[in-house]
């Protein structure tokens, strides 16, 4: 097909062009010159860097013509084209502002290729009845990580950043030497971090 021929020509173009430039470095060619005298046993190699010029040339212009002719009369490539293994080829394509539907559960490193049985069309276990009122987490065994529970987790909120400044002030102050500053921050650390966690 023309990708395959693209890939070839782009491939070996590249290589042609730029290996003999290693070997014109190793016999004393300077770089950022754009003309040398002739006789000094360089031009052969600058030759063929430029019949690989042409090569590659040619093959991002297969590559380009393979792009507009794919546009224009190819057919659907699909969701999956590639029959990948992550979780990113789980959604349509091209995906939905919020991913997944439904929060997927996943038994494996490699989920679109374990999960992928005949008898269930490719779908991935998910979560039903995600609530609505907070935000949840499945959690995950220790070993195998196969889902075991569900985990509230809090919702978004400004302590952190208040703790990270805190901390900014302590480390501040005690570097200027301005001590009682440098306790209060610390104080103020450790109460954010108490209402934090």
């Amino acid at each position: 097909t023309l990708g395959h021929g693209a890939f070839w020509l782009i491939f070996l173009g590249f290589n042609i062009t730029f290996f003999p430039q290693h070997i014109l470095g190793l016999l004393g060619m300077p770089r950022r010159v754009y003309t040398y005298a002739e006789g000094l046993g360089w031009d052969t190699y600058n030759a063929i860097s430029t019949a690989g010029y042409v090569v590659l040339g040619l093959g991002i212009i297969v590559m380009v013509f393979d792009f507009l002719w794919s546009m224009q009369r190819g057919e659907e490539a699909g969701d999956d084209p590639w029959e990948a293994d992550s979780l990113e080829w789980a959604t349509p394509s091209p995906p939905e502002p919020y991913n997944f539907a439904y929060l997927p559960i996943v038994h494996s490193r490699t989920p679109m290729w374990l999960d992928r049985t005949p008898e269930r069309g490719g779908q991935l276990d998910r979560i039903e009845d995600p609530m609505d009122d907070g935000r949840e987490v499945v959690t995950t065994s220790v070993l195998d990580a196969a889902p075991d529970a569900v985990l509230r987790v809090p919702e978004p909120s400004y302590v952190p950043l208040f703790a990270a400044l805190a901390l900014t002030v302590a480390v501040v102050a005690m570097l200027v030497e301005v001590y009682p500053v440098s306790v209060a921050g610390i104080v103020g650390l450790g109460a954010l971090l108490a209402v934090w966690l």
